[in-house]
């Protein structure tokens, strides 16, 4: 595959609300790198961005000379077998891996959250994992499967062994979501990446008190409602914006509305909302996922 320009090329993987739009803001810090202007091109996942080609793909990154790595963070990516192959047809095994993990059940509830948060979810958490699996396997347009699958994207053995058939051979980097909310660990971790990129980086420089995305709720029911469900709206603002505003507007008015759940809180939250089942899955899940990344996930297990 012929290369445009003479990077070192990265991918973080996963997973979702564990932590990658906060590494989207440490790293964009990074003048050496150069990631894409919105955190997820979905050029792996979307048949119609794959479509365009690679030349539609590096202009998401308006890189120069300057920047040594390129690099990209979509979540969406792990997902499918699919979507591996295709990063796979365009890396090499020189591309390099990186996953930040949370604890299973608390990256669940987390993904509940925010499709509640966009009006996509109706149900308590406890019916919603109840009902994943048939709702899933009835599930005709990939709705349930972006925005109801709080268990099984938290399968983390599952979506690795799968990358790792995929990748046998490339080099990856597992860190800990735990890690970004303790002062000396995110120095660590960010050092960890830096060396991992071979990369050579004041991470002084870097503000790692950024914290993006994380589990809010909505201050304004009908502006949330505006802003992911009312699809006739969005015909009349796509008609009159082009395209290069409408995200940039819509990500500034989601801001606005948002009201931030407390890490803390949500965590205390998660109690009393699960049965033995799924203690016993996140605890199975926890090992299993230890057994393949190395990492010490004791405190992940109830």
């Amino acid at each position: 595959m012929n290369r445009i320009i003479d990077s070192q090329y990265f991918f973080v993987l996963g997973f979702q609300k564990s932590g990658t739009s906060t590494l989207y803001e440490w790293l964009k810090q990074i003048d050496k790198i150069k990631l894409p202007l919105y955190k997820e091109t979905h050029y792996f996942s979307d048949l119609n961005f794959y479509n365009k080609g690679l030349d539609w793909y590096f202009k998401q990154f308006n890189y120069n000379d300057k920047h040594t790595h390129l690099g990209e963070i979509d979540p969406s990516y792990i997902l499918s077998e699919e979507y591996l192959k295709r990063i796979h047809e365009f890396s090499s095994k020189e591309t390099k891996f990186i996953f930040i993990l949370r604890q299973p059940l608390e990256r669940a509830y987390s993904h509940y959250l925010m499709s509640k948060f966009r009006g996509y979810e109706s149900l308590s958490f406890k019916e919603a994992i109840k009902l994943e699996p048939n709702r899933l396997k009835n599930d005709e347009n990939n709705f349930s499967f972006l925005n109801h699958s709080y268990l099984s994207r938290s399968n983390y053995p599952k979506h690795l062994n799968t990358f790792k058939r995929i990748f046998p051979s490339n080099k990856v980097l597992y860190l800990k979501m735990n890690d970004m909310f303790n002062k000396e660990k995110k120095i660590k971790m960010l050092n960890n990446i830096l060396s991992f990129l071979d990369i050579k980086y004041d991470p002084c420089l870097v503000n790692l008190n950024i914290r993006a995305n994380s589990a809010s709720s909505p201050k304004s029911l009908l502006l949330q409602k505006l802003l992911y469900q009312d699809y006739f709206l969005k015909k009349i603002i796509k008609s009159i914006l082009p395209n290069k505003f409408i995200f940039p507007l819509k990500s500034k008015l989601v801001r606005l509305n948002k009201k931030q759940i407390e890490y803390s809180n949500m965590n205390n939250s998660i109690n009393g909302l699960i049965n033995e089942k799924y203690i016993s899955w996140n605890n199975k899940i926890v090992k299993e996922t230890e057994n393949i990344t190395e990492l010490s996930l004791s405190n992940w297990k109830y």
